[in-house]
């Protein structure tokens, strides 16, 4: 009985730690660029191994430019749009974050996706997947891409330069049961 009531207790103390998106449990993981046309990814490797859960991107200097539209840090549209056009991917190219339950893999024209209260010219990107995580290894490189550039697709418009401090955050309830 005793065996089952920590457990429970342990559970609904990572619970409520996960959801808080301050910068408390976020590990800054160093500053970085990225533009927007000619596969001009940022990369970054992980100081850790651990189950990722999210990351997040903090706008520094510079900014994403398309089809003539005001600069933008996550979009392409003016800053009221409420579609992010900004993806994390493996070494390979294989999207992490946003996952599929945030967007809709396939069409090009479904690369785009909303995150909850954020909007281009957000201060902060925060991606927060608390039943996706993907296990990544210490040095492992992640890559931070403006979608048109990842894909190709209608870049040659594009312009501009985004700088961001990376952090990301581990599963904080590991505990090898």
């Amino acid at each position: 009985m005793m065996k089952i009531l920590l457990i429970l207790i342990i559970v609904k103390v990572c619970h409520s730690f996960h959801h808080d998106l301050a910068h408390e449990g976020w590990e800054k993981q160093g500053h970085v660029c990225y533009g927007a046309k000619g596969k001009q990814y940022g990369h970054f490797k992980v100081t850790r191994e651990g189950a990722l859960t999210g990351v997040m991107l903090e706008h520094v200097s510079g900014a994403i430019t398309c089809k003539g539209n005001p600069d933008n840090y996550w979009t392409c549209r003016g800053h009221w749009n409420k579609y992010i056009w900004t993806f994390i991917t493996d070494n390979a190219n294989n999207v992490i974050f946003p996952t599929s339950s945030t967007y809709t893999p396939g069409k090009i024209e479904n690369k785009r996706y909303i995150v909850k209260g954020y909007h281009g010219k957000s201060p902060r990107l925060a991606y927060l997947d608390l039943g996706s995580e993907v296990y990544v290894l210490k040095g492992q490189e992640l890559r931070i891409w403006y979608f048109e550039d990842l894909v190709n697709f209608y870049s040659s418009d594009n312009s501009g330069r985004h700088c961001v401090n990376v952090y990301v955050r581990y599963d904080q309830c590991q505990t090898g049961f």
